[in-house]
């Protein structure tokens, strides 16, 4: 990888490493990404704005240094969008379709 970003969850249980090229912060405001936050029970974690912040990368470019085992993934519905999180802590971290 060339220059890293350091991913971690909110209590740096799960840390990975993140090729910089190829990734970008976003603030998503819709209902999906809101309602994934209230899920884990971090509403905390939804700006005054209604937006949550996410890292968006692809997976070939994102390394587990720490803590593999807490992460975690579930939908919120049948057929939604697979969510990412840490579950030592409940920080969402990313979601794949």
């Amino acid at each position: 990888m060339g220059t890293d970003l350091t991913w971690r969850c909110t209590c740096g249980a799960f840390e990975a490493r993140v090729d910089a090229a190829g990734a970008g912060r976003v603030v998503c405001y819709c209902k999906h990404c809101r309602a994934f936050c209230r899920a884990l029970g971090r509403g905390d974690l939804i700006d005054a704005a209604g937006g949550t912040d996410y890292l968006q990368t692809v997976p070939h470019r994102l390394r587990v240094t720490k803590g593999a085992e807490h992460l975690n993934a579930m939908r919120l519905t049948r057929k939604g969008a697979v969510r990412w999180y840490g579950d030592c802590c409940g920080t969402p971290l990313g979601n794949a379709v």
